[in-house]
């Protein structure tokens, strides 16, 4: 049972701490309901009955814990939050800046979309889980999973449009009044 158990973590503790990070967004909070999430697995392995993926298993306990966690601790988890910075790494310095305001950008319009919304975004067009999968994990049925995923995704898509247009609008207007763009040049 030890041997099975170091293979699920192994294979699955990324997907987890992932899924858990984007949705309570803290670091130190994802890596301790990872750590419960992979507690109450290796408590339940016995209890796996195979009616679907061990990816889709783990996620599944993942997301309770996390929703037991924000139901007793922080209930605005559960909901619309104000957008936050995160940090993020790449390689040169440019492709740093320009991916961490792609990055930060997108984590904000998630953060906007409710629990809901964000866990079929996340566990469909991120892990790529099936909508079986995703309708067993959220005790609704397929058409439901399709028909939620397709207005979450909807509604992200407007969200995430009108936040970069606001965001490129303000960086036109910092550049006119930088002498920038739509200022004359004096010879």
């Amino acid at each position: 049972m030890k041997a099975r158990f170091e293979e699920l973590y192994r294979t699955h503790r990324d997907t987890v701490y992932n899924y858990l990070y984007y949705m309570c967004r803290e670091e130190e909070l994802a890596k301790d309901l990872a750590q419960e999430t992979f507690l109450k697995i290796f408590q339940g392995m016995h209890r796996f009955r195979r009616d679907c993926s061990e990816k889709t298993w783990c996620l599944t306990i993942a997301r309770n814990t996390f929703l037991s966690y924000a139901r007793k601790k922080q209930p605005l988890l559960l909901e619309k939050f104000p957008p936050e910075q995160y940090q993020t790494w790449r390689n040169s310095p440019e492709d740093r800046v320009i991916r961490q305001e792609e990055g930060a950008l997108v984590r904000n319009v998630l953060a906007m979309l409710r629990e809901e919304e964000r866990t079929l975004l996340l566990l469909r067009d991120c892990e790529g889980i099936a909508y079986e999968e995703i309708s067993r994990l959220l005790g609704i049925t397929k058409d439901n999973v399709k028909v939620r995923l397709h207005r979450a995704r909807k509604k992200y898509q407007k969200l995430y449009l009108s936040a970069r247009d606001k965001r490129c609008g303000a960086e036109i207007k910092k550049t006119a009044s930088e002498g920038g763009c739509g200022t004359e040049i004096k010879e």
